[in-house]
């Protein structure tokens, strides 16, 4: 299989667990939402904001960086298994220190014990999380069909098991022990990738020392993430608008699992290209790579905008009206955090300038509390959604000029237009839609939905955008090799 069609492949199993990433919150969250209701939801939210501080000190950056270890020692399967036991164990050792550290929050935090209690099998889980090293391998379809499976069982035992308000802890264990599971899944595929090393002769310390450089980004990332439910917690002392929060939030994540997708896909790639000094072939993905997450994220942004106002009551049920504001503030971040994602995995951090990645987030990071701090004691909820998109715009900037070489804003600006173009028809359709049926709100949205992809995808054929067409002849080749 040719390098190109290897990407393609992988992305194509990465979109279908991406596309059940989609669905399967379509069918949980709302049942959640009305049984838990907004304090039950909150509660979550907020507790496991606190806990995912130590699973990132855990990992300490050995996602990223034992991915890219791996990638670049794929050719040498000696080697890659001795880099595999280097970095598991070095891993095991920070999530044991991390546990200690979070018996100490545990004894802290009295009203909160019981579930902090549940959420240490989060720290757990992080230490036999091995997706990093078959990533490395640009083994996706593996980890792509783990994560599939793992989500079926999440869905029925969560609604097997979750019967009202007072089961938030047997919520909690669900999600928590089922990444558990899917984690320890992935051992049994290890034994045909790896041969029997000396453990004499493994090294511990300087991978603790490398990939430190990317527990910067790491935390950066769960800060984003995370210290917006932190801080609504800690400021407003209100389990209800982290609940608000957190379901609008959580539909802006999903949809950004789909956009940020294909760097993830790329990143190992890159690696590779940009070590082997290919610099024509990285060129041509990294445009690849940036019109399609433009030309996804788009699409989702505006019909997003186009939805928020009847999705909200009809998707998370009466009481969450005020996460409709907040998914206005949240849409753009679908185009802004899919570029950062594209440049931070696809450019910067496969060029090596982890240094550089790290100036930007750690800036973005320290932007995004004094912002937090300053606009969630103004406007509350809705201010920590502001916050999020203010500091991801300043991180994509610092990062355009770290790869000004190989991507400019101008490059950005050229390749939307088209873009922007078959948005605007798309909102004009779909408000249009909105306004002169009057059907039920699950078929309206359904159709608006269907409606305005169609018309989206139809004025990029008739502007002709490569990306556009170029992704459907791929994946109208790639079905084809299926069926064969």
């Amino acid at each position: 299989m040719n390098k190109k069609t290897s990407i393609l492949s992988n992305y194509f199993y990465t979109m279908c667990y991406q596309v059940l990433a989609l669905l399967t919150p379509l069918i949980t969250t709302p049942y959640v939402a009305r049984v838990l209701g907004v304090d039950g939801v909150g509660q979550y939210s907020y507790a496991f904001s606190i806990v995912n501080y130590f699973s990132i000190l855990g990992a300490l950056g050995v996602n990223t960086y034992g991915k890219l270890k791996i990638a670049e020692a794929r050719d040498d399967i000696k080697e890659t298994s001795k880099l595999f036991w280097e970095i598991f164990i070095a891993r095991c050792i920070t999530v044991a220190i991390s546990l200690c550290l979070y018996v100490i929050l545990y004894i802290k935090m009295v009203d909160y014990r019981p579930i902090l209690l549940v959420l240490s099998l989060n720290i757990l889980s992080v230490a036999f999380d091995i997706t990093w090293f078959f990533q490395g391998l640009e083994e996706f379809r593996l980890t792509a069909l783990r994560s599939i499976i793992v989500k079926i069982l999440n869905v029925i035992a969560i609604f097997l098991f979750v019967k009202d308000s007072d089961d938030v802890l047997v919520y909690t264990f669900i999600m928590q022990f089922t990444l558990f599971i899917g984690f320890i899944v992935l051992w049994g595929s290890l034994k045909k990738n790896i041969v029997k090393i000396n453990f004499r002769e493994i090294k511990l310390i300087h991978h603790w020392k490398r990939s430190a450089v990317y527990f910067i980004p790491t935390l950066a990332g769960t800060l984003y993430s995370y210290v917006d439910k932190t801080m609504i917690g800690a400021i407003l002392g209100s389990d209800s608008e982290n609940g608000y929060y957190e379901e609008a939030h959580k539909i802006e994540q999903v949809l950004l699992s789909a956009v940020t997708s294909l760097s993830m896909v790329i990143m190992p790639r890159m690696a590779f290209l940009f070590k082997k000094a290919k610099r024509s072939e990285a060129n041509g993905i990294i445009k690849r790579s940036v019109t399609v997450t433009l030309m996804i994220s788009f699409a989702m942004m505006t019909g997003l905008i186009c939805v928020s106002e009847r999705l909200v009551p009809w998707f998370l049920g009466k009481g969450f009206e005020n996460s409709i504001k907040m998914l206005y503030v949240f849409s753009p971040l679908l185009m802004v955090s899919g570029l950062k994602a594209c440049i931070g995995q696809g450019i910067v951090m496969p060029l090596g300038k982890q240094k550089e990645y790290n100036t930007a987030v750690v800036i973005g990071t320290i932007f995004n509390i004094i912002t937090n701090y300053v606009l969630i004691t103004l406007y509350g909820g809705i201010g920590a959604a502001i916050a999020s998109l203010l500091s991801e715009i300043v991180v994509v900037f610092i990062l355009l000029l770290y790869s000004k070489s190989y991507l400019s804003i101008l490059d950005i600006i050229r390749w939307s237009y088209k873009y922007v173009v078959a948005s605007v028809v798309m909102a004009g359709v779909v408000i249009a839609v909105d306004n002169i049926l009057d059907i039920p709100t699950t078929l309206l949205l359904m159709t608006e939905a269907m409606v305005g992809a169609c018309v989206y995808f139809a004025v990029l054929m008739l502007i002709r955008d490569t990306a556009a067409i170029d992704m459907k002849n791929r994946l109208l080749s790639l079905l084809r090799r299926k069926k064969k």
